[in-house]
């Protein structure tokens, strides 16, 4: 048959659609690919819903599963440090059961924003107690600079924790009040003339405060012998830092010859005069006899050789700062027969 016998030909070949980028109408329908297909050919309704579905179910798998897992071995997913953007979208979080209850948006998963949940009053807030345990290091220790944790126990229960961040015993170790303590059964100055230190230890900065209140007392018990064959005398001072407070000796050759010796107390007392910057001590030293008693040292049925003797003087150092109290005895002569020993003395604050 002619074409032009065919009735409206021209015209309704114009209707039909080209073969590129045609444009259907109504409802076309094509074969439905199989699943994971990857191809040029056309995906119907069927295939894109099925692939869906697919998709959704690995969701809900992933939201359900515990424990860890590599993200490596996580299909589907690039890491931002392998050239991924660095934040999701379009995934739905899980409660902690499985269920996934919201959708978050790019900014849940943005560095700034995550770091702000994490943080004290955010929505997702890390307690400490949540944390791993920590290394063995000082980098979260407090300072004198800036806040932290506290710095690592030294174990035991003499040690107390001190405002530099240290662990130390109190001054003195054996009792709150307690500056120092010290002595010995050898004798301190024995065959020498040299002034020598009989007592000495740090009164710490502040201790004797801005007024008069706070004192401090060092007491000695100590014990002389003088078998030279002579009489003899010594000389007592009392230092406070670079001040000498007291400086006398005895004279009339006080310490007669004798096998027995005499035992020596020495108290001094230390206080803030007004302010920081002034001192005054006073204080008293007594002298046994050497008659044999029924037993141990000295004789309470006759006067010593010394009635107590009352001596003072007064100083004008820095007292917020550390500062050496010191008793010194010098002997009037060097003889191996002539000899002092600090059984003991402590220095302790009063007030």
């Amino acid at each position: 048959m002619a074409q032009s016998q065919v009735t409206n030909l021209t015209t309704d070949l114009a209707a039909k659609a080209p073969l590129a980028s045609p444009t259907f109408t109504g409802t076309p329908a094509a074969p439905t690919a199989a699943a994971d297909t990857n191809t040029t050919q056309i995906a119907t309704t069927a295939f894109a819903k099925g692939e869906a579905d697919a998709a959704q179910a690995y969701a809900i798998q992933r939201a359900n599963h515990t424990g860890t897992q590599d993200i490596a071995s996580v299909t589907g997913v690039v890491p931002a440090a392998q050239g991924g953007a660095g934040t999701v979208s379009g995934i739905l979080k899980a409660n902690g059961s499985g269920t996934v209850s919201a959708a978050v948006s790019n900014t849940d998963f943005a560095a700034a924003t995550h770091a702000t949940r994490h943080q004290s009053g955010g929505a997702d807030a890390i307690k400490l107690d949540d944390l791993a345990t920590p290394d063995d290091n000082t980098d979260l220790d407090a300072t004198t600079g800036r806040h932290g944790l506290l710095p690592k126990l030294g174990g035991g229960t003499s040690n107390f924790l001190r405002a530099d961040g240290t662990w130390a015993a109190p001054a003195g170790g054996s009792g709150a009040n307690i500056l120092w303590s010290t002595g010995s059964t050898t004798p301190v100055i024995d065959n020498s003339a040299a002034e020598t230190s009989v007592a000495s230890g740090t009164i710490p900065a502040n201790t004797l405060g801005t007024g008069t209140s706070a004192v401090v007392h060092l007491q000695l018990h100590g014990f002389v012998l003088n078998n030279s064959g002579l009489g003899r005398d010594f000389t007592l001072r009392i230092k406070y830092g670079a001040t000498t407070l007291f400086d006398d000796a005895t004279s009339g050759s006080l310490l007669a010859n004798s096998t027995i010796g005499r035992i020596v107390i020495i108290d001094v007392w230390l206080c803030g005069d007004g302010t920081t910057g002034t001192q005054r001590m006073w204080g008293e030293i007594r002298i046994g006899g050497v008659t044999s008693p029924t037993a141990g040292y000295g004789d309470i049925g006759a006067a010593g050789i010394m009635t107590p003797r009352t001596f003072g003087g007064t100083s004008s150092e820095d007292s917020t700062a550390d500062k050496t109290l010191d008793l010194t005895v010098q002997l009037s002569t060097a003889n191996a027969a002539y000899e002092w020993t600090t059984y003991r003395a402590t220095c302790f604050k009063v007030v």
